[in-house]
């Protein structure tokens, strides 16, 4: 089968939620790039444009209100598994990928048909828009078969056979650590993260960031945002199959970022009462989406 024809079976799903202009122009360079676009809107009312995603939609999903990073993921699976398609890729609203991306994509997993069986999905490297470096999950010791422990979902390449076999994301995280939970999950069924190192993706890993000594670090600002990956990290450290490095590691920055979310947050009391809050959730086992705003 030429890339061409396949490029016909290509899907391109994207959740939605406060977009900034940015997503328009991820819309249009996908579809420059060959895909089809399906789209589910987190709230109707946070999309002020929401006629230019349903007429460059195949398929679209408008939600009342928020039901979460991993629900929308799900619905677009959903979607997915049912179609003609035979590829999805999925993408956050404020990623953008390269000009050759889709194409450099399909070519990798073309050059890994002999292996398919074996990978969960197939992951860009992914450059931080506001610092310009590569994500650091994707640095990995180079091998004939590049790998990564985990991956960002946007970018990413996924079949169905991958999907049925690894299953849905998790939907009592909401919307922080879905992708590691789904590539940890994959990994102890005997899957894989296969890495693409020629396909970049340009995506933000924070909304700003800070100067520690003579590193910066990227951030989220918004007090929701700490107090679901706080809960989250510890809600993780808790299943059995994520590696005890990872829990180790993420529960030191876990211990870090209580300190440091209040400390830099542009809104310290607000941060502060979520980090709390996170804790006490995580610690717990209450998931899923949090019903109330810091005051």
């Amino acid at each position: 089968m030429t890339l061409a024809i396949e490029k016909t079976k290509v899907l391109a799903g994207i959740v939605l939620y406060q977009p900034p202009p940015e997503s328009q122009k991820l819309v249009e360079e996908l579809i420059s790039q060959g895909c089809d676009i399906c789209s589910v809107v987190n709230g109707h009312r946070s999309v002020k444009d929401l006629a230019f995603y349903e007429e460059r939609s195949i398929w679209i999903e408008v939600n009342s209100e928020n039901v979460g990073l991993a629900g929308a993921l799900n619905a677009i699976i959903t979607y997915f598994l049912g179609s003609k398609y035979t590829h999805l890729f999925l993408f956050d609203q404020d990623s953008m990928p390269a000009s050759d991306f889709i194409d450099t994509m399909l070519e990798e997993h073309h050059a890994l048909a002999a292996h398919a069986s074996s990978i969960a999905c197939i992951a860009p490297c992914v450059r931080d828009s506001r610092l310009g470096h590569l994500g650091k999950h994707h640095v990995r010791a180079a091998t004939s078969k590049p790998s990564a422990l985990s991956a960002i979902t946007s970018g990413c390449l996924f079949t169905k056979d991958s999907l049925r076999m690894a299953g849905p994301m998790d939907d009592a995280l909401f919307i922080d650590g879905i992708d590691h939970e789904w590539c940890y999950r994959a990994q102890s069924m005997g899957l894989r993260i296969s890495l693409c190192q020629n396909a970049i993706l340009h995506h933000e890993l924070g909304d700003w960031s800070i100067a520690l000594g003579r590193v910066r670090k990227t951030m989220h600002s918004n007090p929701l945002r700490h107090y679901y990956i706080i809960r989250n990290s510890l809600y993780l450290a808790r299943k059995p199959y994520i590696p005890w490095r990872w829990r180790a590691l993420e529960l030191l920055k876990t211990s870090r970022r209580a300190v440091a979310y209040p400390l830099f947050s542009p809104a310290p009391a607000q941060s502060l009462q979520m980090v709390i809050l996170g804790l006490i959730h995580g610690l717990t086992g209450r998931m899923g989406k949090l019903n109330r705003t810091p005051k």
